[in-house]
């Protein structure tokens, strides 16, 4: 009989945490759709030496956060705090963290109707409307590789006043052509569109 008991008592918290999570589950916003862009730019460069020349500076550093933004129309942009270890070739603010702001990201539905204009916004509501406001819009571009946070990069950029005028905005030289993600943790080798190059290897590039 202690035993049937026993039994009956698990299967009761066991059903009750299965509930609990399923409910939790519900609240988790969930990506329901992914656009996908083809990242054209302006500029073409015919090899990493040309963005080195474009670039105002170049660093090497990690990501420590990001947060996401619309622009007019439904443009979503990340705003990628950039913890500067070393500047490689020109200067930075005497900040140790830089922004970068890099085109794609992932928001809430809400704040992708709210980037229309009004007269915009009957026949996009009607489209989501089967969604929660708080689900997610993920939009990415091809061959760019997305960046996470803690992630090692060497970047090559120039001073961004798109968002402001601030010192430390910046974006980089050439989109994702513009770029290096470091291979494996503590090699300090970095790779991209490009190829791979050791850091030593970016600093006499820069030298030339």
């Amino acid at each position: 009989m202690w035993y049937t008991s026993f039994m009956r008592k698990i299967l009761c918290v066991i059903m009750a945490s299965l509930s609990l999570a399923g409910c939790q589950n519900q609240d988790i916003p969930q990506v329901v759709e992914t656009q996908t862009f083809d990242p054209a730019v302006a500029v073409f460069y015919d090899n990493l030496n040309e963005i080195a020349e474009e670039a105002d500076t170049v660093v090497q550093g990690k990501t420590v956060r990001l947060d996401y933004f619309m622009a007019p129309n439904g443009i979503i942009w990340t705003k990628q705090k950039f913890q500067v270890q070393e500047v490689l070739d020109g200067t930075v603010p005497q900040e140790e963290y830089i922004n970068i702001y890099r085109m794609g990201g992932t928001i809430s539905i809400d704040e992708y109707l709210a980037s229309f204009p009004e007269t915009a916004q009957g026949d996009l509501k009607r489209n989501y409307g089967s969604y929660d406001k708080e689900d997610l819009i993920c939009q990415v571009y091809e061959d760019e590789e997305a960046v996470s946070i803690h992630q090692k990069e060497v970047v090559f950029l120039q001073h961004c006043d798109a968002f402001g005028n601030e010192p430390e905005d910046y974006w980089r030289v050439g989109g994702s052509l513009g770029e290096l993600f470091e291979t494996d943790e503590g090699n300090d080798v970095y790779s991209g569109y490009w190829g791979t190059y050791s850091v030593d290897e970016v600093r006499d590039m820069i030298l030339q």
